[in-house]
């Protein structure tokens, strides 16, 4: 399966699923190098304005080294966008930093994202979300690798209230082009829940898992 290093972050406005976790790693994992026993003290400041909000956290070892993630969010209510910058620096001076901008649409929102890492290789995403009564909310996400490689990822989450059903459908599409699905079916019955869900692998291969709970209302 072709994983992304990436990671998307609050799809809901938030993260670049994937730059904050290349941003975070400059910093922690690099902080956990230098001196992993040794006691380290964290700072964290936070300056706010009416549009505008900027955190920064430095953590310094026993050792004197330090490391520093800086993140800072813009909202335009007027326009609907949030735009987010996250910058870290590693105790031994390698960066990283990443941008994303999260514009509001009619039923759902619009992300764009690049990330760059330590070693200086780009990351790019795209995510669109939006929501329907009748289909649900979907999800999809296309990311660039550095090597030029893209990769995606298809989703769609359903509830039917009526039929108190469920449903949840995945599909990842590798950069050679080989597909991953996985499909979930959920519903409430009279005396718990059921559900199974279908792994199937690029090569065709499939495994399915069921469960079901059952609660007794008498010893409620």
């Amino acid at each position: 399966m072709n994983k992304t290093i990436l990671i998307c972050a609050s799809f809901a406005l938030a993260t670049l699923g994937t730059s904050p976790t290349v941003v975070e790693a400059a910093g922690a994992s690099e902080a956990q190098q230098s001196s992993a026993s040794a006691k380290r003290q964290r700072q964290k400041q936070r300056v706010r304005t009416a549009d505008s909000v900027e955190r920064t956290t430095t953590a310094t070892s026993r050792n004197g080294r330090t490391a520093e993630r800086r993140v800072t969010r813009e909202t335009d209510r007027d326009a609907g966008t949030r735009r987010t910058e996250r910058e870290a620096t590693g105790p031994r001076g390698r960066q990283a930093s990443s941008e994303s901008l999260t514009t509001r649409t009619d039923n759902g929102f619009t992300r764009n994202s690049t990330a760059t890492g330590p070693n200086g290789g780009e990351w790019q995403r795209d995510v669109t979300g939006s929501y329907d009564e009748q289909t649900g909310y979907t999800r999809t996400q296309n990311t660039v690798r550095p090597n030029g490689d893209t990769v995606s990822r298809d989703s769609n989450r359903n509830w039917d209230p009526e039929s108190q059903t469920g449903t949840r459908n995945v599909t990842r599409t590798g950069a050679n082009g080989g597909t991953q699905t996985l499909d979930v079916n959920a519903a409430r019955t009279e005396d718990g829940a059921a559900r199974s869900a279908t792994r199937t692998r690029a090569n065709g291969d499939s495994v399915t898992r069921t469960q079901e709970v059952v609660v007794d209302k008498d010893d409620e």
